[in-house]
């Protein structure tokens, strides 16, 4: 139709109503959007807004063929008359489409926040049941999602009121009074309910530190206020600090049985010093300083009984005081080689060796890293062991105390090791490797009387050289004390030995006869 045509040019006529009277004319929602399209263009905001408010427009007068729209008379909408080209609707339009752009730029629309009055009682549960309102309790709300703290006290009636606190938020309650447990309500929410009571169990009455409330609160917020989630983490954190607390007791009460047994050990109370290192054992298998304290005892006990048997004149009680001081020597390698295996265990990260346990008979101690004192101690004991002729594994010994050997630095240390080392070579059935580390030992120490000892032994092991061999057993009786066990062994040695040269005598005079 025409009358469309020229809406879309701009130009939109009257179109006749059903009465076919010009003065009222009804323009359709389509075709004012087609007429305001070509009169002010398609690019306005405010213009596509105007259009979505109106359905349909309505005029009664026309000026010019171009309509300027008063009423709808269908909905009763009010515009204002055109003033030039724009109407009053469309700056209103513009003003609300400017503060709705304006809003939407703003990355968060503040609220003002409500408020409200914590209220509740404390009361203390007793132990017939009943439960009493608390007087001065301290009740703290503390605010998870952001910093907020709020405290009151209550009064006779064990009430409490805080007021202007903050409805909105999820909040860890910290409550201590007089004669009562400190206790933790977490995820507590004023929007749900202003006013909560809280029953305390009977206590000691004390009020935690700044620093239980932080952590208290680092656990609620943690767990977002889940009083299931809490309860857990707490039962955890308090299972670890019983632990550390029982590890505390326990190394406090581990170095008390240390001091007893070092103190028996230093008096010669050696019964006494085993019996409190077994303590220690018992009470704490992965500490190594209990077994090798142990070991230096049985060493020590084993010698003394030694050397009372050998000089003890009634054959048999000398027979059983020499084999008691055997099984303590022997003893005595078994502990000195569990003190190596707990040592090294720490080592690695197992065992409990946080706290430094200092052993007895030096001035060592404990720590990671520290295994001379431990190495010595074995060697020495296999040492001990074989000289008195304890049943001991000796190529075990052999390796003990090479491995002491070139760990140690002293050198009056290693030449003392070293004896003990040809020792355990020679009761291995080293014969020859014995003599040597003997040779060895003496060339830089004459007088070293183990070394003399142990060269003498191996000679004696070879019938070609028993003459070699009385005159190294000459040479030791003649250094060695009296009090030397050994010294009378060798006196022993001597009498059966006899020259090879006379051997050798012998068998040449027979050929010769024949």
């Amino acid at each position: 139709m025409a009358w469309r045509e020229d809406a879309q040019r701009g130009n939109v006529r009257a179109r006749p109503t059903d009465d076919a009277t010009p003065r009222r004319v009804v323009l359709h929602a389509t075709e004012a959007r087609a007429h305001h399209a070509a009169r002010y263009g398609k690019s306005g905001q405010t213009r596509r807004m105007y259009f979505v408010l109106t359905e349909i427009l309505t005029t009664d007068r026309v000026c010019g063929g171009i309509i300027k729209t008063k009423t709808c008379p269908p909905h009763t909408l009010a515009t204002q008359p055109l003033r030039g080209d724009k109407t009053m609707l469309s700056k209103r339009l513009l003003s609300v489409f400017f503060a709705a752009l304006f809003l939407s730029a703003c990355p968060t629309v503040v609220f003002p926040q409500t408020f409200s009055t914590a209220t509740g009682r404390v009361l203390l549960q007793q132990a017939d049941g009943k439960k009493v309102p608390i007087k001065g309790a301290t009740v703290g709300f503390y605010r998870l999602d952001v910093k907020g703290e709020f405290k009151a006290t209550t009064d006779d009636t064990g009430r409490y009121n805080i007021a202007n606190i903050p409805r909105a938020g999820t909040y860890a309650v910290i409550v201590s009074g007089p004669g009562a447990k400190p206790s933790f309500f977490p995820g507590l929410k004023l929007s749900v309910r202003d006013a909560n009571d809280f029953t305390l169990e009977t206590g000691d009455g004390s009020a935690p530190s700044d620093e239980q409330i932080q952590e208290a609160i680092r656990i609620a917020a943690a767990s977002g206020g889940d009083a299931n989630a809490v309860r857990r983490a707490r039962e955890e954190e308090a299972k670890a600090r019983a632990a550390d607390e029982q590890a505390r007791a326990t190394n406090t009460n581990l170095n008390a049985i240390l001091k007893t047994g070092n103190e028996a050990l230093k008096n010669k109370k050696y019964d006494e010093a085993i019996a409190a290192f077994d303590q220690g054992i018992q009470a704490d298998p992965t500490q190594a300083v209990f077994y090798r304290n142990k070991s230096l005892t049985l060493n020590s006990r084993g010698l003394e009984r030694y050397n009372a048997a050998a000089a003890n004149k009634d054959a048999a009680a000398k027979k059983a005081g020499i084999e008691t001081a055997r099984a303590d020597l022997k003893l005595s390698v078994e502990m000195a080689e569990k003190a190596v295996a707990a040592q090294r265990q720490s080592k690695t990260g197992g065992g409990n060796q946080d706290n430094a346990l200092r052993p007895a008979g030096g001035g060592a101690t404990q720590g990671r890293g520290e295994e001379l004192p431990f190495l010595e101690t074995r060697a020495e004991s296999y040492r001990l062991a074989m000289r008195i002729s304890a049943q001991v594994d000796s190529d075990a010994a052999v390796k003990a105390i090479q491995e002491y050997v070139a760990a140690e630095t002293d050198s009056a240390k290693k030449d003392k090791a070293q004896a003990g080392l040809a020792l355990a070579m020679l009761q291995s059935g080293k014969i020859q490797e014995s003599a040597a580390v003997s040779q060895q030992i003496l060339a830089s120490n004459p007088n070293n009387l183990d070394a003399m000892f142990v060269y003498a032994l191996a000679l004696a092991s070879d019938e070609t050289k028993f003459k070699e061999a009385r005159e190294a057993f000459q040479r030791f009786i003649a250094k060695a004390p009296d009090t030397d066990p050994r010294k009378q062994q060798a006196l022993d040695t001597i009498e059966g030995l006899k020259p090879a040269q006379n051997t050798n005598t012998n068998r040449g005079t027979r050929r010769r006869g024949n």
